[in-house]
């Protein structure tokens, strides 16, 4: 009977998005639709089966390798007892802010590098390497890795997480890749849903305001005794920045998104979640430069992207005893993206097996092995060339961690080592070694060392026309992949301190020395000349090549702090200082990769204040410093934002939130490569109502 619910649930979504998004009665006629639930269908079937939930689990707790004990235990470790530097944005955090965007939401932790570059492209990056292809940060939602195999990052555009379903951001500063693996070399984020039992009834939220139009229903329920589901329709439109002379840059940005979730304790021992998402939109890429080899060698176009994707995970989680854990994890991913001269599709598909258990009362042990299939079909045109076209790629895995614990309440140490294996650079091993003395309740100090990798992705196949040059012949600079490049490591050093006076104040200081190797460059060679083949007159190919010619070191300090005197203020405060030195070996032709020193702000200041003077109101204010990009002739820049709200009454709230008050527009990152222009970032105002039922 559940199951037969379930499914009815589940299969809705996708086309309530499909009308969302057309006006045509043709719709519901999509395959992509019967595709994806066609794929999720077997999962349902078996959801008799429950689940050992790792989203439960902090990404504190696995940052410390202790998992088993808190889990079991119910008693979750404190943040303030972890040997990481590690931040959490709670859901009050993200309600008060009343931010849009997940990238604007990461902007309150230290140690996070968040710019926009447009209305859909964002820089998020940790302790340096900022990009919008920054590669060196691990983004998971609800266990399932946000990954893009062509450049081992994020399309920021299309992780729309409905905030109101977030309950919490946990997010570690420095290497997890002992417990994540591969790319988790700079910090990990992870972000954890509420479950469906804390979202039961109704919710409808709509907004509208300057730059923004969204709208949002969710329901919850339950059947039968044990279980629990939401279900959630999801619509947001961003409309078209502008550059510095006030003309709007084609990158307007909609989405519309649903979803669905089942959590059912079958007994004591077993549970089981199942969730899944679908989503389609469009993306603005504005000004995009394509080279030719015939006067005038180039020509400026407005990009549209489609963009769709969907994904399925499923947890099964079993107690064998108090100390005793397993999970088996399984998520399905697919993604699109396709404009008229580049089209992208992925199919992922990840199995993840954890064991947790006590071998005594002072060692905790957690191992694991896993799984990863992507299949991707990756078709470009004239400048942007992949071969092979399609591509298969595998990645096995297995961990072990061990907690020991010294002296009981005291002092501890935490020793993991990931073993994997990806097609690209064979076997890689990423150990971690921590250690924890706490010798009072308030006061913590730990220390850590780290090593890992960043592999080669889908893009050491690809060419990119970059520049042609005029002349007799013309010339053109081509970049190229390079599938003999190895992986991108680091050796992590970290310090912290951790304080705690009651519920009142709170202080973390973390400082980092980080030292890397292999790190990418663009590496030129001969010039090759290229007889004419018509309509492409004859010119000389000027090829850029990838490499690992480049060293260098990160160093610095963050801190976070929260003060809370009393039930009516609550002030947070978040300070970080990040410093980049980047070599070239000796046999480096390269003139441009260094210039990376200078493209991540090496100050950044947040203060945030919850105000509640008065019963029903409450006021939310948000002060912001970034540091200058010299790199990129972007100036410090400071921002401030802020939030009213009242309650009417207990279901219902109104809020008006002003961003970036300070300055008309400003501009925060310049625009990636093969673009002419720079979008502004402009004051914006939004309304919002929120109802729950």
């Amino acid at each position: 009977m559940i199951t037969k619910q379930l499914l009815i649930k589940f299969s809705l979504f996708p086309v309530v998005i499909k009308c969302i998004r057309s006006t045509s009665n043709r719709c519901f006629k999509t395959p992509s639709i019967a595709f994806v639930f066609l794929l999720t269908f077997p999962f349902l079937a078996y959801a008799e089966i429950d689940t050992l939930d790792l989203k439960k689990m902090s990404l504190d707790d696995l940052a410390n390798l202790d998992v088993i004990v808190t889990s079991a235990s119910k008693k979750p470790q404190k943040l303030s007892k972890t040997a990481a530097a590690m931040f959490v944005i709670t859901q009050e955090d993200i309600h008060n802010s009343g931010v849009t965007t997940l990238p604007d939401v990461l902007r309150m932790a230290p140690g996070i590098q968040v710019a926009q570059i447009d209305a859909n492209k964002w820089s998020v990056t940790a302790r340096g390497f900022s990009g919008r292809f920054a590669n060196k940060l691990l983004v998971m939602m609800d266990g399932r890795t946000v990954y893009n195999p062509l450049f081992s990052g994020v399309y920021w555009d299309t992780q729309n997480a409905q905030l109101e379903n977030i309950e919490r951001i946990e997010i570690i500063r420095g290497p997890g890749a002992a417990l994540w693996g591969a790319n988790a070399v700079n910090g990990v984020i992870n972000i954890i849903t509420k479950t469906a039992e804390q979202t039961q009834g109704t919710m409808i939220r709509a907004g509208i305001g300057s730059k923004v139009k969204q709208g949002f229903v969710r329901h919850g329920g339950k059947l039968g005794e044990s279980a629990q589901y939401r279900v959630y329709v999801d619509y947001n439109n961003h409309d078209d920045s502008i550059d510095s002379s006030g003309l709007d840059t084609a990158d307007q940005w909609d989405q519309a998104q649903g979803g669905a979730r089942l959590d059912w304790k079958m007994d004591a021992n077993d549970s089981i979640t199942i969730q899944s998402d679908y989503y389609e939109g469009t993306s603005g890429h504005n000004n995009s430069i394509k080279p030719l080899l015939i006067p005038p060698y180039s020509s400026v176009e407005d990009v549209r992207l489609k963009l769709r994707g969907s994904n399925v995970i499923s947890h099964w989680n079993h107690q064998f005893s108090k100390d005793n854990l397993l999970d088996f994890k399984f998520y399905y991913d697919y993604t699109e993206r396709s404009s008229r001269n580049f089209k992208q599709t992925y199919n992922t598909y990840d199995v993840e097996i954890n064991h947790q258990f006590n071998s005594a009362e002072w060692n905790a042990i957690n191992w694991g092995v896993g799984y990863r299939l992507i299949t991707d079909d990756i078709l470009g045109k004239a400048d942007i060339v992949l071969n092979p076209v399609e591509r298969s790629t595998h990645l096995f895995s297995g961990f072990i961690q061990d907690q020991l614990t010294l002296i009981p309440d005291v002092l501890e140490s935490i020793i993991a080592v990931r073993i994997e294996h990806n097609d690209y650079t064979g076997v890689e091993f990423q150990p971690t070694a921590r250690l924890l003395w706490t010798p009072t309740n308030q006061h913590s100090i730990w220390a850590a060392f780290s090593r890992a990798v960043r592999t080669p992705a889908r893009s050491t196949d690809l060419r990119i026309d970059q520049q042609a040059i005029p002349g007799t012949p013309p010339r053109l600079v081509s970049i190229f992949g390079n599938p003999a490049i190895d992986s991108e490591e680091v050796y992590a050093y970290e310090v912290g301190y951790k304080f705690n006076f009651s519920n009142k104040f709170k202080l973390n200081l973390s400082a980092f020395y980080n030292i890397y190797d292999e790190l990418r460059t663009l590496e030129q060679n001969a010039f090759i000349p290229v007889p004419a083949s018509p309509p492409t007159p004859a010119h000389i190919l000027i090829p850029v090549y990838s490499d690992n010619k480049m060293q260098g070191e990160t160093y610095g300090v963050e801190v976070s702090s929260t003060w809370k005197p009393n039930e009516i203020v609550a002030l947070n405060l978040a300070y970080s200082y990040t410093k980049l030195n980047l070599h070239y070996k000796h046999n480096s032709q390269d003139t441009t990769s260094q210039s990376a020193e200078g493209e991540t702000p090496q100050q950044q200041l947040s203060l945030r204040s919850d105000l509640n003077l008065m019963p029903d109101w409450s006021t939310h204010l948000w002060f912001r410093y970034v540091d200058s990009l010299p790199k990129q002739d972007i100036k410090a820049y400071v921002t401030f934002d802020a939030r009213l709200a009242w309650q009417v009454y207990k279901q219902l709230e109104i809020s008006v939130v002003g961003q970036n008050l300070i300055a008309s527009q400003h501009m925060q990152y310049n625009p990636e490569i093969l673009r002419i222009s720079s979008s502004q970032i402009e004051r914006s105002i939004l309304g919002k109502i929120v109802w729950n039922f």
